[in-house]
């Protein structure tokens, strides 16, 4: 297995673990209090991979920086299974048109892709995630379709420079 991909997925697991209530996880990111932490989880992940670009940020912000920075390039599901299988790190966000709400993003994790009766597809063209939120959505085994309630953007990053 390439070195990329094992770094991603200890990198998802490790980062992961921290939604889960002890003695699985620390409950760092723990929905318990209301918060729902995937901007934390996303920004753990990807400072683990390299990049340090959403410290502080929260979910409708990073979607934003996402589709400004020359770093990442927006893709399709297909080549976000793709990529994430190559050991590329990929996000999955969607901005809540309602500034006042928070949006949601989500790691695209390697693996196969599924298929989705509320977004059309019927070839596996929908990526699985690693997804933060409240406590019953803390998964790693569902599609972006179960995730968001509208299909995401996905972005992968292309080069981290300076830690950037």
């Amino acid at each position: 297995m390439d070195i990329n991909r094992i770094n991603l997925i200890d990198a998802i697991l490790e980062s992961w673990t921290k939604c889960l209530q002890p003695p699985y996880g620390d409950g760092t990111f723990s929905p318990e209090d209301g918060q729902t932490d995937c901007n934390r989880f996303v920004n753990l992940v990807c400072f683990k991979m390299g990049y340090e670009g959403f410290a502080g940020l929260l979910a409708n912000q990073i979607y934003d920086k996402l589709g400004k920075e020359r770093y990442w390039s927006v893709t399709d599901g297909e080549n976000a299974i793709y990529y994430a299988n190559k050991g590329l790190l990929v996000l999955a966000a969607w901005k809540n048109p309602n500034p006042e709400k928070s949006g949601h993003v989500a790691v695209v994790r390697p693996g196969n892709g599924g298929t989705s009766a509320k977004w059309g597809y019927k070839t596996p063209l929908v990526p699985k995630v690693a997804n933060v939120g409240p406590a019953k959505s803390c998964r790693l085994d569902r599609g972006a379709n179960w995730a968001f309630g509208e299909e995401p953007k996905y972005f992968v990053l292309k080069a981290v420079a300076g830690g950037q």
